[in-house]
């Protein structure tokens, strides 16, 4: 899934303080896995809705119902967030 984000929500996780591993080529699968999970700050929208069928049975529909509304949130405001910054991106580009 790593090489579906784009260069914005990148951004968006440095500016929350994230930064990139040092030695990500020698993991299998995402590259922003870490040892409990994604080491992320800001998520693609996959990855917060995404559940496997173990965790969707170990956790139960209650529970997978209330992640998902705190995903739905997180992923509506980093939305509005990107969109921000694409705007304020084109506007810097346009002035130069």
């Amino acid at each position: 899934m790593d090489e579906g984000y784009g260069y914005l929500l990148l951004y968006v996780n440095l500016l929350l303080g994230w930064t990139f591993p040092e030695n990500s080529g020698n993991r299998e699968g995402c590259r922003f896995m870490g040892k409990n999970g994604c080491e992320l700050p800001a998520r693609h929208s996959f990855c917060l809705n995404y559940f496997c069928p173990d965790l969707k049975q170990s956790l139960g529909e209650r529970v997978i119902s209330e992640i998902r509304a705190t995903a739905g949130a997180q992923l509506l405001a980093g939305w509005e967030l990107e969109c921000a910054l694409d705007r304020w991106t084109g506007a810097r580009q346009a002035r130069r």
